[in-house]
């Protein structure tokens, strides 16, 4: 294994790697854990909230072919309530997504994806649902304080809209077949 601890300076690195030479593959950092009780290829821990502490902070683009995984057992939560699709509903209809390019003129030290995007503004969203909002540095210099969003939170909304939504779908549908059959009736009896 590899221990590395830094501190005093403006700038620590416990462990820094870099991989610039042509190769088939350059990894900076690259972690593997087999044969244990518990694995962790790479282990990170931030145990405080604020703009600047990230456990995992990707400055790029970041690949999880085995899924991305959230706490989400009801045994780790407390005040647990149905959330109705009405309450969904009136949520969803506040969003405003918008299709846009991120600055990459300003920010090239963001590695924004290039072309057209999707998305919601981090700055309306929170005029909503400040709970899915949060202040963020990006401290690759020059610093740059923005707003970023959790959008894995705003599936159980979406989720439960659409339900609401199927149900209104079924109720209809069970509708137009009585007035297709009471019209159908009424056709009869006029013999038309």
């Amino acid at each position: 294994g590899v221990y590395g601890e830094a501190s005093g300076a403006t700038t620590n690195y416990g462990i820094y790697g870099k991989a610039l030479l042509p190769a088939t593959n350059n990894y900076g950092v690259y972690g593997e854990a087999l044969n244990g009780v518990f694995n962790y290829g790479v282990y990170a821990k931030c145990a405080t909230f604020a703009p600047t502490h990230w456990a995992l902070y990707c400055d790029g683009r970041g690949f999880i072919p085995g899924g991305f995984w959230t706490a989400s057992d009801s045994k780790l939560k407390n005040n647990i309530s149905i959330l109705s699709p009405q309450e969904a509903i009136n949520i969803i209809k506040q969003f405003s997504p918008k299709k846009y390019e991120f600055n990459t003129t300003d920010y090239p030290s963001f590695n924004f994806p290039l072309g057209e995007q999707y998305g919601l503004m981090a700055d309306e969203l929170e005029s909503i649902l400040p709970q899915f909002v949060t202040d963020a540095v990006h401290e690759i210099y020059p610093a740059v304080s923005f707003k970023a969003v959790n959008y894995q939170a705003l599936l159980p909304l979406l989720i439960q809209g659409v339900k609401d939504q199927q149900a209104q779908i079924d109720a209809q549908k069970e509708q137009i077949a009585t007035l297709t059959t009471a019209l159908d009736e009424i056709k009869k009896i006029l013999k038309l």
